[in-house]
C-alpha cells in the first residue's frame, strides 16, 4: 500500500543475536542463567549473558576489564559484587548447527531472508 508516497508493501524485521553464544550455553548449562558470565577468555569476550550486562559488561569487550564491572559496580547500580565467569568459545559447531537451525524457521517466513 502507499501512504504519503511511501512504499509500505515490505516488512523488514531485526532479529537481535548479540547474546546468541552466551543464550547456547545457558542452554547447556541453566546454571549459568543467574550468574554474570562472557564467553571468550581475559583477553576478549564474544558476548555476555544479560546478567553480566546489567554491571556494563559488552560484546568485544576485553575480558579483564569485564572482570573488574563486575568486581568493583558502580555505586549507583545497587549491584553486589559478582565474579564474572567465563566460558570458553568450545562449542561452534553447536553453534553453527543452532544458527542453521534459526535461518530455516526465519527462511520460512520469507525465503528471501538475509543475514546482515
Amino acid at each position: 500500500s502507499e501512504d504519503d508516497g511511501r512504499d509500505l508493501s515490505r516488512t523488514f524485521v531485526h532479529v537481535d543475536m548479540d547474546a546468541f553464544f552466551a543464550g547456547i550455553e545457558i542452554l547447556k548449562n541453566p546454571d549459568l542463567a543467574n550468574v554474570p558470565f562472557g564467553t571468550g577468555s581475559l583477553a576478549m569476550l564474544s558476548t555476555a549473558n544479560y546478567e553480566a550486562r546489567k554491571y556494563g559488561v559488552r560484546s568485544a569487550m576485553p575480558g579483564f576489564i569485564a572482570k573488574e564491572l563486575c568486581r568493583k559496580p558502580s555505586p549507583r547500580s545497587n549491584l553486589k559484587p559478582a565474579e564474572l565467569l567465563f566460558v570458553g568459545n568450545y562449542r561452534h559447531g553447536e553453534y553453527s548447527h543452532v544458527s542453521k537451525q534459526i535461518m530455516k524457521v526465519l527462511e520460512g517466513f520469507d525465503p528471501h531472508i538475509k543475514r546482515a
